[in-house]
């Protein structure tokens, strides 16, 4: 099989025409190499050319002429090669105190064989360099060494793993006068307003300064690279969708400024792989709180108007190996109707749904700092099961947020309302009935198995925000109201435990 390439290059007085012959291994080869965009090597090699390539290949190998004796011999010495390279790695690297797992996985992907060796040795035939028999036994070695390599690198080596933390980083134990970092992950222009709005009521004063970290979300398409673009305060932004947030999001610091800091990055990368630059940035800049987008889009009649599937995805990596405490911010009401919803004095009313556990004590810290804001207005509202009064968690509960009460006491904007229910269905029922009254509502993600919400979660749809979180984002719930679902910050795969001690880390003026 052959290719011709003509190329004309036309001069004043003649035109020359060059024409170009390739064969199937050259043409392969140089597509791999060098690529004539990355549009090309993504859909067309990677899906066509490729597969069939490897096809080819294996049809060229004829496994009958292979000696007994020479693949015995091949396989001793693609053995000893292999070690010498694992052990090649292991030993520098126990020197230099690397993880013995770390380097066993780096010797394994420096013997993983690939494209190039295949077009490397088809050449080689084809010149008379290798014989039939040697052709065969140097595929069939690339073969079983990737047919080994590949699990066990996938088994040894996960990614995420190198942003485990072993210290605290959530809100309720930031240390005094120390900063809020957040990472506000944005999706499309749409998530804007009500983005800068969750921010904005963060609180940032001179005493609670506020750091927010600006990633906006873009789908690799035309590369083939995925990479993380760093927008510094004097570049130029061009007019395209990043650029339009990231100069919307340079608002919010010019109106904060003094209070509140903006770093700007975009991630160009598969949904697949972007939660690893989510999970850089939150390790290597210490954030408290990374802020994902839901994936349903409202449209304005209040249906969903777009879903995106490949993001909800992406949100239920997150919440499993983050660095830190994660909340989805289900963009469906007024926060979203201007870009800056408290610079035109207008008092956000805020809902905390209290119900127990890790992740309701994170929402109450969260909502203890809003309250703090002049043009907020937070509620508190506790649900009790009925029948339940002498139990260990009720206490618990109760003396943590008596101590939030009291450190708020000279705030009348915070109120902590308590109602018993005795089923999930009247839970459901008097949730429905706060939706109106409110712009923005927190809500934990996990309960504990609540006895409260047992046989809601039969019809979860979305169980990536947990079973109040879900109902609130149903259909059924006929609203303009947005909600923030949070999770705890989750150390070994399990949640802090709740922790009244560090409320005088909340709240400077308390003793």
């Amino acid at each position: 099989m052959e290719l011709r390439i003509f190329f004309i290059h036309r001069q004043s007085t003649r035109i020359d025409v060059y024409v170009y012959v390739l064969d199937w291994n050259s043409l392969a080869a140089v597509l791999w190499h060098v690529g004539l965009t990355g549009y090309i090597r993504k859909n067309i090699f990677n899906t066509h050319v490729y597969p069939t390539y490897l096809a080819n290949s294996g049809l060229k190998t004829n496994i009958f002429k292979i000696h007994p004796r020479s693949l015995w011999i091949v396989g001793v010495v693609v053995i000893f090669s292999t070690l010498v390279k694992i052990g090649a790695v292991m030993l520098p690297a126990s020197y230099f105190d690397v993880p013995l797992r770390q380097a066993f996985v780096l010797g394994l992907i420096l013997n993983s064989k690939g494209i190039t060796e295949l077009v490397m040795f088809d050449l080689f035939k084809q010149s008379k360099v290798l014989t039939d028999q040697e052709f065969a036994l140097v595929v069939i070695s690339v073969v079983l060494i990737t047919a080994v390599v590949t699990p066990l690198i996938r088994y040894l080596y996960d990614p995420s793993m190198q942003y485990a933390v072993t210290r605290r980083s959530t809100i309720q134990h930031l240390k005094r006068e120390s900063e809020l970092t957040i990472l506000a992950c944005i999706h499309n222009q749409e998530n804007v307003p009500t983005f800068i709005n969750v921010v904005e009521v963060s609180n940032a004063t001179e005493q609670n300064l506020v750091a927010v970290i600006a990633l906006v979300l873009t789908e690799l398409v035309g590369r083939t690279n995925p990479i993380l673009v760093s927008h510094r305060p004097y570049d130029t932004l061009d007019n395209s969708s990043s650029g339009h947030i990231v100069k919307a999001m340079r608002q919010y610091e010019k109106y904060n400024e003094g209070y509140a800091t903006l770093q700007a990055y975009t991630s160009i990368s598969s949904y697949v792989t972007m939660h690893d630059d989510i999970f850089r940035l939150a390790f290597e800049k210490r954030v408290n709180l990374v802020i994902m987008p839901f994936h349903k889009q409202w449209a304005i009649d209040g249906n969903i108007g777009s879903v995106n599937r490949p993001l909800q995805s992406m949100n239920i990596n997150v919440l499993e190996k983050a660095p830190c405490s994660v909340g989805i911010l289900i963009d469906r009401g007024v926060l979203g109707g201007s870009v800056s919803m408290l610079a035109s004095r207008y008092i956000c009313h805020v809902a905390v749904i209290f119900i127990g556990g890790a992740d309701d004590t994170k929402e109450l810290a969260h909502g203890s700092r809003m309250a703090r804001h002049p043009s907020m207005d937070l509620t508190v509202a506790r649900f009790l099961l009925f029948g339940e009064e002498n139990s260990k968690d009720r206490k618990q509960d109760s003396d943590l947020l008596e101590e939030y009460r009291v450190a708020n006491g000279d705030n009348e904007r915070f109120v902590v309302v308590e109602e018993v229910v005795r089923d999930g269905a009247r839970l459901s029922v008097v949730i429905r009935s706060m939706v109106d009254c409110f712009d923005l509502m927190l809500v934990g993600r996990h309960h504990q198995d609540s006895p409260l919400l047992s046989g809601l979660g039969e019809w979860s749809e979305c169980t990536e925000l947990g079973i109040v979180g879900d109902m609130l984002a149903s259909l059924n719930f006929h609203c303009s109201i947005s909600v923030l679902v949070l999770q705890q910050q989750r150390i070994g795969g399990k949640p802090l435990r709740n922790s009244s001690s560090c409320l005088g880390l909340l709240f400077p003026f308390q003793t």
